[in-house]
C-alpha cells in the first residue's frame, strides 16, 4: 500500500525524493492498469479490436498521454516561474492537475488519451522542476497537497469499499462456490507475481 508506506516513510524522516518516486511509480502503475481496463472493457462491451487497433489504440493512450502531461507539465513551470503569489500557485496546480485530466479523457475535444497517466506526468514534471515555485510559497503547497492527497485517499477507499459491498449483496444470489475458489486462486497468484517480481529486480535494487 503505497500510501501506507509514503506515511511510514514520512515518519522515519526519509528523503522526500524517495516519496515522490514511490507515489509517482504506484500512480504510474494505476495509470497503466487503467489503459489495459479501457481496452477490455471496449472488447467486452462489443468494440472488438484486431491486434494492430489495440496496439495503436495503447500506444496513442499512453503515449499520448506522456506527451500531454510534459506539455501541461511544462506550460504550468513556466507560468508559476512568473508568479509570487502563495493563493494563486496553489489555485493553478489544482486548476491544472483537474484541467488536464478532463482535456486528456474528453472525447468531444478529440483528445482521449489516459487522463491519469497524463496528470501524473505533469505533476512529475513540476516536482523536477520545482524551483519555479516561489520559496514562500513550497512549504504551503506542500502541505495542502498532503492534506488533500490524504482526503481524498480516504474518500475513494470509502466509496469503493460501498460500491463493491453493494455490488456483492446485489448479485448474492449469483455467487457460487467455484467463485470463492477462483478468488482464492487470484489472491494466491497476486502474491506468487509479487515475489517473481522482488526475484527478478533484488539483483538490480540490491546495487542501488
Amino acid at each position: 500500500d503505497p500510501v501506507a508506506v509514503v506515511s511510514i516513510l514520512g515518519s522515519l524522516g526519509a528523503p522526500k525524493q524517495l516519496s515522490t518516486l514511490i507515489e509517482g511509480e504506484s500512480l504510474l502503475n494505476d495509470g497503466s492498469a487503467y489503459v489495459l481496463f479501457l481496452l477490455w472493457k471496449d472488447y467486452v462491451t462489443g468494440d472488438h479490436r484486431d491486434v494492430g487497433e489495440a496496439v495503436v489504440y495503447l500506444i496513442r493512450l499512453t503515449f499520448g498521454a506522456i506527451a500531454l502531461g510534459l506539455a501541461a507539465g511544462f506550460f504550468l513551470v513556466g507560468w508559476l516561474s512568473i508568479i509570487q503569489n502563495t493563493v494563486a500557485e496553489i489555485s493553478l496546480t489544482v486548476a491544472a492537475a483537474f484541467l488536464v485530466f478532463y482535456v486528456s479523457e474528453s472525447e468531444e475535444l478529440g483528445v482521449h488519451v489516459s487522463g491519469i497517466l497524463a496528470t501524473v506526468v505533469m505533476g512529475l514534471t513540476l516536482s523536477r522542476f520545482n524551483t519555479c515555485i516561489s520559496r514562500k510559497s513550497q512549504e504551503p503547497l506542500d502541505h495542502f497537497w498532503e492534506t488533500f492527497s490524504a482526503f481524498f485517499d480516504l474518500v475513494i477507499f470509502f466509496l469503493t469499499g460501498i460500491i463493491v459491498a453493494e455490488q456483492l449483496f446485489a448479485g448474492a444470489d449469483r455467487i457460487e462456490g467455484r467463485d470463492l475458489g477462483y478468488l482464492f486462486m487470484l489472491y494466491v497468484l497476486l502474491f506468487v507475481i509479487r515475489a517473481i517480481e522482488v526475484i527478478i529486480l533484488y539483483p538490480i535494487l540490491a546495487n542501488l
